[in-house]
């Protein structure tokens, strides 16, 4: 689903809510010491430092993109292939 370095290990994502801010790390299979650090929407209004962040993917089953889910909010990470870029 990510970018794995060897295919027989996966990829793992771990999504933070830091103080309002969305932090989505991207741990490459086979290959932790390129963690890849997204940075996803920042939150405002009373409770957004707890709100839970929900990942899921959809699209291309072989590079599906990133969807990040939080607050009602849905922000898609575009799988380029080699990484993960904010649809605009």
């Amino acid at each position: 689903m990510g970018h794995e370095v060897d295919p027989r290990v996966l990829t793992h994502f771990t999504a933070l809510n830091l103080k309002g801010q969305v932090m989505i790390f991207e741990v490459p299979g086979g290959d932790p010491e390129h963690t890849r650090l997204l940075q996803g929407p920042h939150l405002v209004g009373p409770g957004a430092d707890l709100a839970p962040v929900m990942l899921t993917f959809s699209g291309n089953a072989s590079h599906p993109d990133l969807v990040v889910t939080v607050s009602g909010l849905q922000v898609v990470f575009h799988n380029t292939g080699t990484s993960y870029a904010p649809m605009r």
